[in-house]
This record gives structure tokens, sequence and C-alpha cells, in this order.
């Protein structure tokens, strides 16, 4: 089955250009330091204080990643002219694509509807996944804060989603484990125990098999493991 990507538009959110800093307003413990933060390509919500209690209207350019910052305040960050945004905001979207860092490289949706969003705060519903295609591709995935804890993936263009079942890229499979066609049929059985190179997904008898190269090369997912075992 061929795998889809989601073709829905998305509207271009309203980037910024800072330039300079003015004094802030309300601010808590605000002070004058000079650094750079990454947004992750996300739409980062900008406040007009240092409180962060009075959105501006405005979001982050998602065609930017690095941002200077010209003050702090105890939670938050001010890019210049008092257009603040919040630390906890930049902390949950470092967002790295499949090919580099990520190993994660399709969604099993099982045909559900599963809630769209649009940026990895995952705090803006803007859709759901369409029921008639069970199988996307994953085009960049989010942690926290540089760490492996998981946030969610985008299906391109800020279209993120935190539900299904995620499947990696490369997992390993072990030698002796059947394989079938795409129908069903027994195909013979895995030879080497290796981490092997997934291409697809879909349901067949009601489990989760992954392809692995040829029609008849599908492996029961749940039979591999993302670490070899011994």
């Amino acid at each position: 089955m061929a795998v889809k990507k989601l073709i829905c538009g998305v509207a271009l959110l309203v980037g910024l250009v800072f330039s300079g800093a003015q004094q802030a307003q309300a601010a808590d413990n605000v002070d004058d330091q000079i650094i750079t933060v990454s947004s992750g390509y996300q739409p980062i919500p900008v406040y007009k204080d240092a409180n962060t209690t009075q959105y501006s209207g405005k979001n982050l350019d998602t065609n930017i990643n690095s941002w200077r910052v010209v003050r702090t305040a105890k939670s938050a960050y001010d890019l210049g002219n008092d257009q603040w945004v919040k630390s906890g905001d930049l902390r949950v979207v470092n967002a790295v694509t499949p090919d580099s860092n990520s190993p994660y490289y399709l969604i099993y949706s099982d045909n559900q509807a599963l809630p769209i969003y649009a940026s990895a705060l995952f705090d803006k519903q803007i859709g759901t996944l369409d029921t008639g295609i069970d199988v996307w591709q994953i085009t960049k995935t989010a942690f926290v804060d540089q760490s492996d804890a998981l946030v969610g993936f985008d299906l391109g263009n800020n279209q993120w989603v935190k539900d299904g079942t995620f499947i990696e890229k490369y997992f390993w499979f072990y030698a002796g484990e059947p394989l079938y066609t795409s129908t069903g049929q027994p195909a013979g059985t895995i030879q080497q125990t290796l981490q092997y190179r997934v291409f697809g997904a879909k349901k067949i008898a009601d489990q989760l098999y992954v392809n692995l190269g040829a029609d008849n090369q599908w492996v029961l997912y749940a039979s591999g493991s993302r670490f070899q075992k011994f």
C-alpha cells in the first residue's frame, strides 16, 4: 500500500521581524542577556509582556529556527521590541527530520480520524486525518528539549499528530520469523537476524505488518524490536 501524505492546505502564520529592544512593561525579573534560542520552525505564540499574559496575535516565522534574545525574564525571552516568547514553549519544539536524528518513519492510523494540530505545542487543533488512509509518512519529529522524550510528529506543513502507531525506519527482526505476501499468504521465513529497513505498513488478518522490500516480505511488526535481543 502506497504511503500517503497530507495534502490539506495550512494557512501561513504571520512571521515577525525583530529590530532592537524596548523597555518591557510589567516585567518579571528582566535581565539584559544576549543569547540565541531555537524555535524548531514552530509558530510559537508571541506576547507583549514579560509575564506572557498578553498575546500579541502574532507567532514566530516558521521559516526561521534561530532567534536572538535581547532580554530574559523568569520564564520568557524578549526577541526585541517587547516581543516575548515562553521559555517553556521553546523546550518542546526541538524538531528534527527522520533522515537525521529521529528513528521514526511512518504512522499507522488504522483509518481513524486522529486530531491534527498546528504545531508541536499541540495547543490548536486544525483538523483530523482522512479515514480513507491508514499509513502516513513522518516529515519531522519533535522531542522535549533535545532529549529522547517524544512529543509528536509532523506530517508536512506543520500538521502535527501525537496519536497512532509510530513505526521506525529500521527495526530488528529475527531468523525464523514467518514472512507473508501482502494478501497474507505464507512466503518463507527471515533467514538472518538483522536490523531491516521498513518500507511500508498495513493490516493483515487484523494485525499490523511491515514491509521489508518485496511483496513477499511482510513481517509481523510486533515480532521485531527497536534494539537487538540477545
